[in-house]
């Protein structure tokens, strides 16, 4: 996908009925091997990205949403129609968190950016990166069947 398309897919909008999206266990083992377990609903195609949490009011603990953009992209997010406020993880290839967007204000039209080529956003509740001690270079990973973001296993395009 091209950076200017993610910019493109987020001003389209997309309805705020939400269809289900497949739930998937993810990992993030932190810097001390400390795993912290989630429970991420898995974005993929443009239109499941451009909905994301728009219109949630609610995100429960270790609950998020994972965007899958196939390719390492330079990732743009917003907060349009999004009265919650989330930390967002951007993740490399591999699944190493590059970083982290933290406390998003609710309902911002302000571009959220990283620095570097990005292939997924885990998207959690506004504050929950920093509570669980998540950093800058912890890896994620999905849990069961030898399928994770961790280079050598299968992506989350197999499941």
């Amino acid at each position: 996908m091209k950076p200017w398309a993610l910019l493109l897919c987020l001003c389209a909008g997309g309805a705020l009925a939400h269809e289900p999206l497949p739930v998937r266990a993810l990992s993030v083992v932190r810097s001390d091997a400390v795993r912290v377990d989630f429970e991420v609903e898995v974005a993929r195609s443009a239109e499941q990205r451009s909905a994301g949490l728009m219109g949630r009011t609610s995100l429960p603990a270790r609950h998020g949403m994972l965007f899958d953009f196939g390719t390492p992209v330079i990732a743009t997010m917003w907060m349009k129609n999004t009265p919650l406020s989330l930390d967002m993880l951007f993740l490399d290839e591999c699944g190493e968190v590059v970083w982290i967007g933290e406390r998003t204000t609710p309902e911002s039209l302000a571009l959220i950016t990283a620095p570097a080529l990005v292939r997924y956003v885990l998207e959690l509740q506004g504050g929950e990166a920093r509570s669980l001690g998540l950093a800058v270079g912890d890896r994620a990973s999905v849990l069961g069947g030898g399928k994770g973001l961790e280079g050598g296993a299968e992506t989350l395009e197999g499941q």
